[in-house]
């Protein structure tokens, strides 16, 4: 994902503009096509050192979790939090 910096503008451009997707929310979209390939890139180069990587994905949320053998060593994860107007 080599573009991840324009992708993530677009983000925050589209968030401010209220512009939205019926289908997916801006943050939505920022999931699915920028954190999951960003975290499955990741997970290559951590394998590569006899790591285990488990990524997680929601609608609302991507996690990334690093651990060598019963010990995790990295947690990051990205969350949605929506609140009333």
């Amino acid at each position: 994902m080599a573009n991840w910096r324009n992708s993530l503008g677009t983000f925050f451009e589209e968030s401010n503009s209220g512009e939205t997707e019926k289908t997916k929310t801006p943050f939505e979209k920022f999931i699915s096509e920028v954190a999951i390939p960003a975290f499955t890139e990741l997970s290559k180069e951590f394998e590569k050192y006899e790591r285990k990587v488990t990524i997680r994905e929601s609608a609302s949320s991507a996690v990334i979790i690093v651990t060598d053998g019963n010990t995790e060593e990295i947690r990051y994860s990205l969350q949605e939090r929506t609140f009333p107007d």
